[in-house]
């Protein structure tokens, strides 16, 4: 680390930096967002009130800035050398006492910003409070900020024991004989810990009082009415308690703030009653990685789109040459023919489908012939247990009857042998990793799909939520249960993952078999697992893909969406996530699964499904939202139908038959011009129909 910067332009100077501080958005520390806690300074001629403290997310920085924090978090305060009270030239090391910065380091400038990826940050003009919460045996140290303007901050925990910034302190405080907090706000002498380094630098840029009514609250450059202005303690308990926070709002969270301008009964109360709207309970009871991935990824991904807009959305000579071949409005990308194709069909029907084989059972037509009709069409409810294994690839398309009857008893005696493995080994069972897969999965079958009639609730089940969850009496949800158990067993590294109850109990409801529905499963998760991958890198991945396609499919709304701070697109996370299962109706979903399942167009077809969702709706949207919530209150209010459906598989194809000849029509002007590509790999893909395989690389344990 050197004084020699080459640029600040665009970057602010360091005052102080703390690593390996968290939001904690779960109970679980695989939720956990690491991140930097810092003081900035602009400029040179910044004033003090406009010094920004921020929390950065180490995931949205880039190399050279995290290498610079971490130098700062232990050398930039107390320099290099280190310090021993006894050492001639102890002086010559700037101490604690000074708390200034011993060299000037930049990073790139901070956002203010808290609408993504809980990346926020305030000036401390703006910073009304600080609630202080120090260490103790039962809980990492935090401090939550209050701004001026109303926003409350997301908590943020000092992990010390992972600092070695914070360890470098304590060991130079120790050979003080100075062990103990410089900030003690209750009386009684308190280990330092973490957060009072950050308390005494922000001493020197602002008049730091505790308030007289509660000393765990610092009032920031106070006037005489704010300190005399009682807190309740509730609020504060509140405020730090993270279930309550993060649990019942979940990542809906960001987009309904609480409003504590005043710490006042009443504005407690105001939190309280948003928590209690019914599209805030309605998100709570989503996917625990939905508040992960948005606070993990979804800045970076409109950090992306950004990058990638100016090359998506066409400019004049694209659109100029689009016109030429393909006709204004690009009307010839889609003819007449196309469009009647596209028109839905009646079901595939039994006697239909027996006349698709020969008395041997082996197919009289292609296999793309049949998958036309099913894509066109879906499939009877009477035929679809016969069905769903060949689209999924349990059963291949070329075996004969007799064939595929020796294939059901291997795949029977596999089953077993799975099955066997833990169901007979007591030391597995015993282990922990056992048994805290196992919960996860009663857990969440004991909830799974319960309006639906085989899996209802029986008579002498309860709705009690202190209930053993591993006392199953439905006997459809007990098979779940065993098919994920044994699931395991086969994919040890994937482990259990919320969400894939979800894929697997529409496969039960409809093959009932238990030895061909666990190998439809693991077929069926096979093209799923990346949505499940622990690093989320799957789920991003088609999220960045389906923001690029929006960005060159529907430039105009993709530039509202942009307007409105929604162009994250991460309101599609739970649709993407167990494909769109909690936006339609059962029956439809059985239907929308199957079409996919084809690969007739793509493998990745459900993301022009995606696609086809937003431009339905982009005029309404268009024409009456213009904010964040109200996007994201649009898309999750939404209540689709069979006809929805049809509408939008309609939708989703001429889509895709546009986005390939435009496709088709750059990369001829490219290969011409030897020009750069402008359509990215990963939207080319969108036109393969081989299935996109992600496999969890590293081993499940214990959280």
């Amino acid at each position: 680390m050197t004084d020699h910067v080459t640029s600040t332009a665009g970057k602010s100077q360091l005052l102080y930096a703390k690593s390996k501080v968290f939001l904690h958005l779960t109970k679980h520390k695989t939720g956990n967002v690491e991140g930097f806690l810092t003081i900035t300074k602009r400029t040179a001629s910044t004033s003090n009130k406009d010094l920004a403290i921020n929390f950065i997310p180490k995931s949205i920085l880039n190399s050279e800035d995290v290498k610079t924090l971490e130098w700062f978090d232990l050398y930039g305060l107390d320099g290099e050398k280190e310090y021993s009270p006894y050492h001639e030239d102890a002086n010559q090391t700037k101490q604690s006492s000074s708390n200034e910065p011993v060299k000037k380091a930049y990073i790139t400038r901070p956002s203010n910003s808290s609408s993504t990826a809980y990346a926020f940050g305030v000036t401390i003009g703006s910073l009304y409070s600080i609630a202080v919460r120090p260490p103790s045996i039962h809980w990492k140290g935090s401090i939550i900020l209050h701004s001026t303007l109303g926003e409350r901050l997301p908590p943020i925990f000092f992990h010390d024991d992972e600092s070695p910034g914070f360890k470098r302190e304590l060991s130079r405080k120790r050979k003080q004989f100075q062990p103990f907090s410089e900030n003690n706000l209750k009386g009684g002498e308190i280990p330092y810990w973490g957060g009072d380094r950050f308390i005494t630098v922000l001493r020197k840029y602002a008049a730091v009082e505790a308030n007289p009514a509660e000393k765990t609250i610092l009032m920031i450059n106070p006037t005489p009415s704010d300190l005399s202005t009682f807190i309740p303690q509730e609020a504060i308990e509140r405020s730090n308690d993270k279930t309550s926070l993060f649990g019942q709002g979940k990542w809906k969270l960001l987009t309904t703030m609480a409003k504590l301008t005043n710490f006042t009964k009443n504005k407690v109360n105001e939190v309280a009653q948003n928590f209690e709207q019914p599209e805030v309970k309605a998100i709570s009871e989503d996917f625990e990685s939905a508040r992960v991935y948005l606070a993990k990824w979804a800045l970076s991904i409109e950090e992306e789109a950004n990058r990638t807009r100016s090359k998506l959305i066409l400019n004049d000579d694209y659109k100029s040459l689009l016109i030429e071949k393909l006709g204004k409005d690009f009307s010839s990308l889609v003819t007449p023919q196309d469009i009647n194709n596209a028109s839905r069909k009646d079901p595939l029907k039994k006697a239909e489908w027996d006349s698709y084989f020969d008395t041997n059972g082996l197919p009289k037509i292609t296999i793309q012939e049949i998958k036309d009709r099913i894509f066109h069409g879906g499939v009877d409810p009477e035929i679809r247990p016969q069905v769903w294994p060949y689209l999924l690839q349990v059963y291949p398309w070329d075996v004969s009857t007799q064939e595929k009857h020796s294939l059901e008893i291997t795949l029977q005696e596999q089953y077993l042998d799975l099955k066997t493995c833990w169901q007979t080994d007591i030391n597995k069972r015993e282990t922990d990793l056992f048994k805290d897969q196992k919960f996860r999965i009663e857990k969440d079958i004991n909830r799974t799909d319960r309006d639906i009639s085989i899996f209802k609730r029986l008579p002498e089940e309860t709705t009690d939520d202190n209930e053993d969850v591993s006392v199953i009496k439905n006997p459809n949800l007990n098979t779940l249960r065993t098919i994920l158990i044994t699931y395991n067993e086969l994919n040890a590294n994937l482990g259990y993952v919320q969400g894939m109850n979800d894929l697997l109990s529409p496969l039960y409801y409809v093959i009932r078999d238990e030895t061909i529905v666990f190998w439809s499963f693991v077929k069926f998760m096979d093209r799923m697992e990346r949505n499940f991958v622990r690093d989320q890198s799957g789920m991003r991945l088609q999220m960045k893909t389906l923001n690029e396609l929006t960005q060159f499919m529907l430039p105009e709304f993709y530039l509202h969406l942009e307007k409105c701070e929604s162009n994250n697109l991460f309101f599609f996370f739970r649709m993407l996530l167990v494909w769109f299962k909690r936006e339609f109706p059962y029956e439809t979903i059985l239907k929308l699964w199957e079409i996919f399942w084809t690969d007739y167009y793509s493998s990745q077809f459900h993301l022009f499904f995606a696609l086809a969702l937003l431009d339905k709706h982009s005029n309404t949207i268009i024409n009456n939202l213009s904010r964040f919530d109200e996007v994201l209150k649009y898309f999750n209010d939404l209540s689709m139908t069979e006809n929805d459906v049809d509408d939008l598989l309609m939708r989703a194809e001429l889509l895709f038959l546009k986005f390939r000849s435009m496709v088709n029509v750059i990369d001829i002007k490219e290969r011409y011009e030897g020009s750069a590509q402008l359509i990215s790999s990963d939207l080319r893909d969108l036109i393969g129909t081989e299935l996109v395989i992600q496999k969890e690389s590293e081993p499940c344990s214990v959280e």
